[in-house]
């Protein structure tokens, strides 16, 4: 029961959290709930990491950042979709900071090595950083685990764009153009 009904919190959750983040007239009243399950319940961490994710979704880093600050606050830095949300919103951040980014994501893989969605966060961060080729082995490394992904493939083409090899990059290009173009098409 107890389990059940978790699930369907967790559901509201993400429902509520997605329709605040619209302009939907139900968005005011979602806020209220949001606000009240933050004030009131046990799932604090979570209704923030879910406006995080939806704000990561809607490109809207800043607010992210600030949703997801507040719950690895609450859940003590010890979550690691947190933590890893966190790094991805940092780093993408116009005001990022690359360094607690990385800092965020290597914590992150302190609780799950060789996660491919913390690696994939990591390489992007070392992209930031101008770190080529050790983007270039975390995102390869992610991509052997994960089904065919266009961004990490962008990413990969970023990478070997600065290191400089231009067959390498190419090639990732235009394996992500392909995965885009799949996409479109579903």
């Amino acid at each position: 029961e107890s389990l059940k009904c978790n699930a369907t919190t967790m559901s509201a959750i993400d429902r509520l959290a997605f329709l605040s983040f619209s302009k939907h007239a139900a968005a005011k009243e979602s806020e209220r709930l949001i606000r009240q399950l933050r004030l009131e319940g046990d799932f604090g961490a979570e209704v923030l990491n879910k406006l995080g994710m939806f704000g990561l979704l809607l490109k809207k880093y800043e607010t992210a950042r600030a949703y997801l600050e507040q719950a690895n606050a609450r859940s003590r830095g010890t979550n690691p979709m947190i933590l890893n949300n966190l790094a991805i919103a940092t780093v993408r951040s116009p005001n990022g900071d690359p360094g607690k980014a990385l800092e965020l994501a290597n914590r992150t893989l302190d609780q799950l090595p060789q996660n491919p969605d913390v690696l994939s966060t990591r390489g992007e961060i070392y992209l930031a950083l101008g770190r080529w080729n050790e983007a270039v082995a975390d995102l390869t490394e992610a991509l052997k685990n994960r089904p065919p992904n266009a961004e990490i493939h962008r990413l990969l083409q970023k990478a070997y764009s600065g290191i400089p090899d231009a067959d390498m990059a190419a090639e990732h290009g235009r394996k992500a153009a392909e995965l885009e173009a799949a996409q479109a098409s579903r």
